[in-house]
């Protein structure tokens, strides 16, 4: 009975031994269960955590990239209207220059007009001239024939003629 009862006592040591190395296997397994979803728990939150980061600066980036580009639309804007101002000013200078080049085209023109009649005026005085030239020297020339004396005598005559006059005109006057 002795080692009955020392083979049920190591029986029941080995059992529990079993039973307690079951158990803590048992144990074990679900703390290592347990530690295993809070490792998941962990890594899924971190990646939660991580999207939500990654989502939260794309936002920003978009945010930014959408400001950068509504400033840099705004400048695009304001330099295009201060390009057509000053295209505008240009033009209208090109325009004023045009409208005087025109003026002094037309000035020219006029003085081009102007310059050919004084040509052609002074073409008709010089042919005048030499008409009325050649008409006193035909003149002279036939009142020496028809008087029988030369524009000399006729000078003569003449200042003789005025000096009796003259003369004349004195002694009445003296009277």
């Amino acid at each position: 009975m002795e080692v009955t009862f020392y083979l049920l006592v190591v029986a029941a040591a080995v059992i529990g031994v079993f039973v307690g190395l079951f158990m803590q296997k048992k144990r074990n397994d679900a703390e290592n269960q347990k530690l295993n979803k809070t490792a998941e728990d962990i890594i899924s939150k971190a990646k939660r955590e991580s999207d939500e980061i990654v989502k939260e600066s794309k936002i920003e980036a978009k945010e930014t990239l959408f400001k950068g580009k509504q400033e840099l639309d705004k400048e695009v804007r304001e330099k295009r209207n201060d390009l057509k101002g000053q295209e505008k000013r240009i033009i209208q200078k090109e325009e004023s220059l045009d409208k005087k080049i025109d003026a002094i085209e037309k000035k020219e023109e006029s003085f081009i007009q102007k310059d050919e009649e004084i040509a052609r005026r002074l073409k008709d005085i010089d042919a005048t001239r030499d008409s009325v030239n050649e008409l006193k020297q035909n003149i002279i020339q036939e009142t020496e024939k028809i008087a029988n004396m030369t524009s000399e005598e006729a000078k003569q005559m003449l200042i003789a003629q005025m000096v009796d006059d003259a003369k004349l005109d004195a002694a009445r006057t003296l009277r």
